[in-house]
């Protein structure tokens, strides 16, 4: 699929601060440091990019009917959004939202209770994934899953155009799944900004895209604090590897300590606080300080929802 980079705007598409953060630069030896606060988005997370473009796209081809499994993020996304548009439409939409048994207490509890439009159904089960691909299978239910939808990347562009306004900027981290994201704003950054990098920041417990990039290298796996990261399949894998690699980007892999380090830090020196998944790509950037890696420019971390 080819875009025209600029020519395309996301219909009611939100922006985000781009919030300098002068404290935690000096502290890691920066220029500057900007933090794009997409956990501030009104759909909570930079899923809420793509997912509300999905969704209008998809209902002006006629479907009332969608589907998502999801981690938390993008169900959040879908659901908030859905049960906005419900309020102006005369026949609603419906939204079916299959979660795993094993997501985090909290972000189940805060999804039933932001959830409430009867139009929306959420359901625990112990295969997701399967359950969405069998809900979706006869036609009828569209299926919200971003990772294997190339008009997913579209709701991504405008938070590339976002990001290039930091002036000097030479390197963006961003905490990736099934790289979705970061695919969306590298597409971009191309067309007319290749001399930007494009860092992913993955964890422990799920690092596939950054095995694409590195292919020979081994890291550790555990279980990771930062639950949102779980795509073990990398459909985008190698798209966002070729990405990483041609604009001399890297791709970061970050344990549970190094996690927490990157909490204690940025509340400590700028008091802001971020979940484990909000600060993934904070914690990325760490890393690369700390085994060498040198910055030129601006730098600007992608904060990601809960």
């Amino acid at each position: 699929m080819g875009y025209l980079w600029f020519t395309i705007k996301v219909m009611g598409n939100q922006t985000t601060e781009l919030q300098e953060v002068p404290r935690l630069a000096k502290e890691l030896g920066l220029l500057k440091l900007y933090l794009k606060r997409e956990d501030k988005h009104p759909y909570g997370s930079q899923k809420g990019r793509s997912i509300p473009y999905l969704i209008d796209l998809y209902t002006k081809e006629g479907f009332e009917k969608f589907a998502i499994s999801s981690s938390g993020n993008a169900a959040l996304a879908a659901g908030l959004y859905i049960k906005e548009k419900n309020k102006s439409i005369e026949n609603p939409i419906s939204l079916e939202i299959f979660i795993g048994e094993k997501i985090d207490s909290a972000k189940e509890k805060f999804l039933r209770e932001r959830l409430t439009d009867t139009n929306i159904k959420i359901v625990k089960t112990e295969r997701p994934k399967q359950e969405l691909i069998k809900k979706t299978a006869g036609g009828d239910v569209k299926s919200l899953r971003q990772s294997t939808d190339e008009n997913a990347l579209v709701g991504y562009f405008d938070l590339a155009s976002e990001l290039i306004l930091v002036e000097g900027l030479s390197d963006i981290f961003v905490g990736a799944s099934s790289g979705t994201a970061s695919e969306g704003i590298a597409t971009g950054l191309f067309q007319k900004h290749s001399h930007i990098s494009h860092h992913i920041v993955q964890t422990t417990r799920c690092h596939t895209l950054a095995q694409a990039v590195f292919p020979k290298k081994v890291w550790e796996t555990e279980e990771s604090i930062a639950g949102a990261i779980v795509d073990n399949i990398g459909y985008r894998k190698e798209r966002v590897a070729k990405y990483v690699k041609k604009s001399k980007g890297g791709a970061w892999v970050v344990s549970n300590q190094e996690i927490k380090s990157a909490i204690d830090l940025l509340k400590k020196t700028e008091k802001i606080e971020l979940t484990s998944n909000g600060i993934l790509s904070v914690a990325g950037l760490i890393q690369a300080i700390n085994e060498g890696k040198k910055f030129k420019g601006t730098v600007a971390c992608v904060a990601g929802g809960k």
